[in-house]
């Protein structure tokens, strides 16, 4: 069997990029060759996908990481790669070697760039006897770590892998007691005691156990936590409840006439004069823009008035 040939393998050799470097063009062209492959030969891609992840962090680790936009691009690859991974056909010794090496990755990732591929690792385990194997062996390095307090201080690159491995394997009793053990209570982990507790048919406490989360200045963490109990109470068909208490933070886009937008479509229920009055109430400053640009856009009959 011929081996594939990646072209964007030589753009991501060890240290490949400077301190001045702007990788970010290489990341889009490797994630366009993929994407092209998958077309034809999604197992293909998947190795591929495998193979950039692999490389990625050791390539770009001398570039100033201070800036947003690499983080946020390599993010975004990930975003895009772990679905083509998981939705592979492929035997799971394949699949077992593919998270073998990812894991590999992961431990060597300084900075840390590909750490959010974690939040995958359950799905890219595919079976529930490996995600569980998976636990079995993330679970002790993590309570190790948690079991001081020490956090933030303390840190384990595996930690999302071994809460998305316990999501995937079922283990949710499991899952909670861990998240039970530890005085901090940051969305980013708690979020899958959320996840673990809807899974077990418990919503009303799902939303109790999201709303004590702790939320110091971060906006998009609050916006996070009101979508997660939008989407709980969504999926009981109470729209009205849904809309009323976490619609308007849940949704919230750059621009008001965004956020207007987002709403008015999630809620087809609720007349668009509604939703409007209802932005306006709550940002009052952006009255005159926002009822403007409503009916500019035929979002509004064009006599509201406000």
């Amino acid at each position: 069997m011929t081996v594939h040939k990646w072209l964007f393998a030589s753009s991501f050799r060890y240290h490949g990029f400077t301190l001045t470097d702007n990788p970010v063009p290489n990341i889009k062209e490797a994630l366009t060759e993929i994407r092209l492959v998958c077309k034809s030969r999604p197992e293909l891609a998947a190795h591929g996908a495998v193979l950039f992840l692999e490389k990625i962090s050791p390539a770009i680790e001398l570039v100033d990481s201070t800036s947003p936009i690499l983080h946020k691009a390599v993010h975004s690859a990930i975003q895009t790669l772990a679905p083509i991974m998981i939705k592979a056909k492929v035997e799971q010794r394949v699949r077992d070697r593919w998270l073998e090496r990812l894991w590999e990755a992961l431990q060597v990732d300084q900075m840390p760039y590909i750490e959010p591929l974690g939040a995958y690792w359950g799905e890219l385990c595919v079976s529930k006897e490996s995600a569980a194997a998976w636990a079995e062996h993330f679970l002790p390095l993590v309570e190790n770590m948690w079991e001081d307090q020490v956090y933030p201080h303390g840190h384990f690159c595996g930690t999302f892998a071994c809460l998305s491995a316990l999501y995937a394997a079922g283990q949710y009793h499991e899952l909670l007691l861990l998240m039970d053990n530890v005085s901090f209570q940051y969305w980013r982990y708690r979020c899958w005691g959320v996840k673990a507790l809807v899974a077990m048919g418990n919503k009303a406490a799902a939303i109790r156990y999201a709303k004590q989360t702790t939320v110091k200045d971060k906006y998009s963490v609050a916006k996070e936590i009101a979508l997660s109990c939008e989407e709980i109470i969504l999926s009981s068909g109470m729209y009205v409840e849904a809309y009323n208490r976490y619609a308007l933070v849940a949704n919230r886009k750059t621009t008001p006439l965004a956020t207007f937008r987002a709403i008015v479509k999630k809620y087809p229920q609720i007349a668009p004069a509604n939703i409007l009055t209802d932005l306006i109430a709550a940002q009052p400053e952006s009255a005159g823009k926002l009822s403007t640009a409503a009916k500019d856009a035929g979002l509004l009959d064009c006599n509201y008035s406000g």
